[in-house]
């Protein structure tokens, strides 16, 4: 978060060339928008990170876990037509 937020500071305090290109405007711009959102995901994890109630976390966990659980599922199931497709030999 603190890297992210300096070059923020250092990109709203300084500013482009008089005679910068359109291209390099634009680009710069986009780096911009890429730094804020890094920013803003981090300010949001550490205030998440400080401020969440136990039951909140212990609940992202159990869905998480679900969620895995379920996707291993879908995975084998995948895997067994697979097999099954390979068996007949179409």
């Amino acid at each position: 978060m603190v890297p992210t937020g300096f070059v923020l500071y250092a990109y709203c305090t300084s500013h482009s060339p008089p005679d910068a290109s359109l291209t390099f405007k634009v680009v710069r711009f986009f780096l911009f928008e890429v730094v804020l959102t890094v920013f803003l995901l981090a300010l949001s994890c550490f205030i998440w990170g400080t401020a969440v109630p136990h039951w909140i976390e212990q609940f992202f966990h159990k869905v998480i876990r679900r969620f895995i659980w379920m996707l291993a599922f879908i995975a084998f199931l995948l895997l067994m037509l697979m097999g099954y497709i390979f068996y007949l030999g179409v």
